[in-house]
C-alpha cells in the first residue's frame, strides 16, 4: 500500500524550538503504510516582512546591491528567519521575520525591534517597529542612492575651513539649486569662529568635507523616504519626555554630513542656521488650509542609533513680499531634520480604536486577504501603518497610533509600498476617538476586472517520489505590472490560498520563500492553461469570474528533502 504523508509546513520547518535532527528522525520513523499523519510544525508567526528598496522608482537596480540589515532592540533575541534561524538576512531585499506562535502580542507586550539598512553608495537607514498585534505588516525600506537621487531631493557638497581653536575661519555658505520638481532652495550657513565636535566631543580641523541633501515634499517618492517613515512608534518631546507614536505631515528635512576623514562632526559651539523653504501647497493639519506666513511648524532631529525622533522646537514660517515662504532655525548637533507637522496625540497602549469592519464577504472561505491603510482626510497623509488581514465581515480590528480625534477614511490598496501601491476603495469618512469604536463598510467595494482566485500549492522531494505530498504555509509574493519591487499577495494556508487582486489575462511573477530558498513562478498569465516547467506543473481553469490555480510537484532543495526525510 502506498504510503502517504501529508506534511504541513512553515517556512520554519526544520529548525524548530526544542526539535532535534534525532526528534525528527524518530517521527519519521514512526510512519507506517496505510497512515497518514498530519504534522503541524507551523510554530512560528510571520507578522512582519521588512522590503528594502532604492527610494528612486525608477532606478535601474531598485534593490540595493550589497544590502545589509541589522536588527538589534529589546525583542532581538525572540525573533527568528522563518526557516527557525536566530541569524537574519535580507534575500531580494526581503527580510521575513518569524516569531514563536505561542508568544503572545499586544501593546502592552509589544514586539520591538530596530533595523539599520546599509548598502554601498547608499545614505545608511535606521528604523524602528513595534508590533503591538498579530495583524501582518510589511514596512518599506526607501534607502537613498547618492548618485541616483529620487525627484524632489538636492546634494550638496562642499569644504568647511576650521582653523584650531579659532574654529570656522569665516562664515561660509552652501545653497541647493533649483530645479523643476524642486523649487525649493535650502542653505546651511556656518558662523565664523565655529568650533567643530565629534562624538566623542574631540575637535575636529582642517578642511571638513560637508555633503548635505535637502528633500521637498512634492514628489511622493521624497515623502516616502522620510526618516522612519511617516509614523513614528516613539518620539521625545522638547523637555525629553515620551510623546508616543507620531504621525507626521513632513514639510521638508535635511541630511547632513561633515567629518574630517574618517572622524564624523557631531556638535558645535555655536549652532548651525539653517534656512527652509517650503512648498506653499504644504497643507497645515491644525487649520486645514495651506501654510502661511504666521503659522508654526515643529522642528525636529532623529538619534541615529536609537532612531527616535525629539522635538527641538517650533519655527515660525515667514515671507518677504513676493518672495517664497521659509523657516530658519538652528541645528545643534548633526544627524536628520525636518520640520514636519504632527498629526496630534495618537492612540497609543490602552487607548486603541477599536474598527468594526462591514464587508461583502460572510465566511473565511469567501474572504480574502486585504491590505488596508487610513489616511487623515485634512492633510492626505498616510497614518499609522497599514494592515493586512482576512476581511470577513464583522472583522473587528484593534488599531493602535491613529491620530485622535482627527476625520480619518480607510482605504483598499493593492501593496505596502506605497510607491507601487493603486488605492481601490476609499470608505466613507469617520471620527477617530481613541478607546472608542469607528465603523467601516467596505461592502460597496467592488472589482470589476479581478477574478476571485483560489489556488492550491503541493511540492514533492524528488527522492521520495509520490510519496511525500508536502502542502506548505508561507507568504506569496508578486510583481504587478510597472512595479519592479515584490509585494504580498496573499498566505499560502495549508497549501491552499484565495485572492481577488489578479486581472484576467494579466501576467504576473510570482515569489515563496520557503526554507530559506526562493521558489519563483514567472511570467505567469492569467488565462485558462497547462503549463509544464521543469521545477512545477501548473494548471489554470477559468470560469466566469472564477479562476482555479493548481501548482503541483514543485521541486524543493535537496538537502532539505533529507532533512525533512531522514535520509
Amino acid at each position: 500500500m502506498q504510503r502517504l504523508l501529508t506534511t504541513i509546513l512553515a517556512a520554519a520547518f526544520l529548525t524548530l524550538t526544542g526539535c532535534t535532527e534525532m526528534k525528527r528522525e524518530d517521527l519519521f520513523n514512526k510512519y507506517t503504510d496505510g497512515a497518514q499523519l498530519i504534522v503541524n510544525t507551523d510554530v512560528l508567526r510571520n507578522v512582519l516582512t521588512i522590503q528594502a528598496i532604492n527610494a528612486n522608482p525608477i532606478a535601474e537596480m531598485p534593490i540595493p546591491q550589497g544590502l545589509q540589515i541589522e536588527v538589534s532592540g529589546p525583542s532581538r533575541a525572540e525573533v527568528f528567519s522563518m526557516d527557525g534561524k536566530s541569524s537574519l538576512a535580507p534575500f531580494d531585499g526581503l527580510m521575513e521575520i518569524g516569531i514563536d506562535k505561542t508568544r503572545p502580542i499586544s501593546s502592552s507586550n509589544p514586539v520591538d525591534l530596530t533595523f539599520s539598512a546599509t548598502a554601498p553608495g547608499f545614505l545608511p537607514a535606521t528604523y524602528r517597529f513595534i508590533v503591538t498585534d498579530t495583524f501582518f505588516s510589511m514596512p518599506t525600506l526607501h534607502l537613498i542612492a547618492l548618485d541616483d537621487l529620487p525627484a524632489g531631493v538636492d546634494f550638496v557638497e562642499g569644504t568647511v575651513p576650521v582653523e584650531p581653536e579659532l574654529g570656522v575661519f569665516s562664515p561660509i555658505t552652501y545653497t541647493t539649486p533649483l530645479f523643476s520638481d524642486k523649487p525649493e532652495s535650502a542653505a546651511l550657513t556656518f558662523q565664523g569662529g565655529t568650533l567643530v565636535y565629534d562624538e566623542n566631543g574631540q575637535p575636529l580641523t582642517g578642511d571638513l568635507q560637508l555633503e548635505y541633501l535637502h528633500f521637498g515634499n512634492r514628489e511622493a517618492a521624497t515623502v516616502a523616504a522620510f526618516p522612519g517613515g511617516t509614523f513614528a512608534a516613539a518620539a521625545l518631546a522638547a523637555d525629553g519626555s515620551p510623546m508616543g507614536p507620531v504621525n507626521f505631515a513632513p514639510a521638508g528635512w535635511f541630511n547632513i554630513s561633515l567629518k574630517a576623514g574618517a572622524r564624523h562632526a557631531k556638535s558645535f559651539s555655536e549652532p548651525v542656521e539653517a534656512t527652509m523653504e517650503l512648498n506653499p501647497n504644504t497643507i497645515n493639519p491644525n487649520t486645514g488650509e495651506p501654510i502661511r506666513a504666521g503659522d508654526q511648524i515643529p522642528i525636529w532631529s532623529r538619534d541615529e542609533g536609537s532612531a527616535a525622533w525629539s522635538m527641538e522646537g517650533l519655527a515660525t514660517i515667514t515671507s518677504f513680499g513676493e518672495g517664497p515662504l521659509s523657516i530658519t532655525f538652528g541645528i545643534s548637533h548633526l544627524s536628520d531634520w525636518a520640520a514636519a507637522f504632527s498629526l496630534g496625540e495618537s492612540c497609543s497602549t490602552g487607548a486603541p480604536i477599536v474598527v468594526n469592519f462591514e464587508t461583502p464577504y460572510p465566511t473565511l472561505l469567501d474572504a480574502p486577504y486585504s491590505i488596508i491603510q487610513f489616511v487623515d482626510q485634512i492633510s492626505g497623509q498616510v497614518v499609522a501603518r497599514p494592515q493586512w488581514a482576512r476581511m470577513v465581515d464583522g472583522t473587528k480590528a484593534v488599531v493602535y497610533g491613529l491620530p485622535a480625534n482627527r476625520v480619518l477614511t480607510a482605504q483598499v490598496v493593492t501593496s505596502f509600498n506605497p510607491l507601487c501601491s493603486e488605492v481601490l476603495y476609499t470608505s466613507a469618512p469617520f471620527l477617530s476617538v481613541c478607546n472608542g469604536s469607528a465603523l467601516v463598510s467596505t461592502r460597496a467595494y467592488t472589482q470589476p476586472n479581478t477574478l476571485t482566485v483560489e489556488a492550491r500549492f503541493s511540492a514533492v522531494c524528488p527522492s521520495a517520489g509520490d510519496e511525500v505530498l508536502i502542502r506548505p504555509e508561507a507568504l506569496v509574493y508578486y510583481k504587478e505590472t510597472g512595479c519592479p519591487h515584490l509585494t504580498l499577495l496573499t498566505y499560502i494556508n495549508r497549501g491552499r490560498f484565495l485572492t481577488d487582486r489578479l486581472v484576467r489575462n494579466q501576467t504576473y511573477d510570482f515569489t515563496v520563500y520557503f526554507n530559506g530558498e526562493r521558489y519563483e513562478f514567472s511570467d505567469i498569465t492569467v488565462a485558462t492553461t497547462e503549463l509544464d516547467i521543469d521545477d512545477y506543473t501548473l494548471r489554470i481553469d477559468l470560469d466566469g469570474d472564477f479562476a482555479s490555480f493548481i501548482f503541483e510537484n514543485v521541486k524543493l532543495d535537496p538537502e532539505f528533502c533529507g532533512l525533512l526525510l531522514g535520509e
